[in-house]
């Protein structure tokens, strides 16, 4: 019944229900694009644990991109849903550090490679260039905090923060070949 009239969301719940298996996910991704559904792909500030029906398309799960573990994951929703969506890769990566969940170099690597922070206005590129000077800057700030320390930015306004944060180096984009070598070494699929 569900898969007849109701083919996005039973896609959904099956793509969920296989999606420890690459192969698997692979194939009825193929599935759905026969049946003329879309996959969007996974987003930090759309995506869910499962695949989630988005505007009569699959979103790709966060929990099916590859080498992130499911912890991770269940924090990063929990955070977005109770202090509102990701701005930016810095916002990101200060809010999930120094969490019981902590979000390491390798699980942010593979988001930025899986294109979860795309909608961000930056290039995966400009984002692989730049997330572990931010990662540092980041342990390094709260390191001191903790120790009491103050530092430069305890005493300038929040404009002149803005000027020491680290910018987007101008690198362009990886090359489409590239980009999908990510997804497929991420997602096991091309979107």
């Amino acid at each position: 019944y569900l898969k007849y009239y109701y083919p996005v969301e039973f896609m959904a719940a099956l793509l969920t229900s296989v999606m420890d298996n690459s192969s698997k996910v692979a194939e009825y991704i193929m599935v759905c694009k026969n049946m003329g559904i879309k996959i969007l792909p996974p987003d930090i500030n759309e995506g869910d644990l499962g695949f989630s029906v988005s505007e009569g398309a699959i979103r790709y799960a966060l929990t099916a991109i590859k080498s992130v573990g499911r912890p991770v994951i269940e924090a990063v929703v929990e955070e977005r849903k109770l202090r509102g969506n990701y701005t930016s890769l810095k916002d990101f990566i200060t809010r999930m550090s120094g969490r019981e969940k902590d979000v390491n170099k390798r699980a942010i690597e593979n988001f930025i490679k899986a294109g979860v922070f795309d909608n961000f206005g930056g290039t995966r590129k400009q984002f692989m260039t730049v997330y572990a000077s931010i990662m540092e800057r980041i342990h390094q700030d709260k390191k001191n905090n903790m120790a009491g320390q103050m530092t430069l930015f305890d005493i300038v306004s929040e404009e002149e923060k803005e000027s020491f944060d680290i910018k987007l180096p101008d690198v362009g984009e990886y090359s489409k070949e590239m980009r999908l070598a990510f997804e497929k070494e991420v997602l096991g699929v091309y979107i």
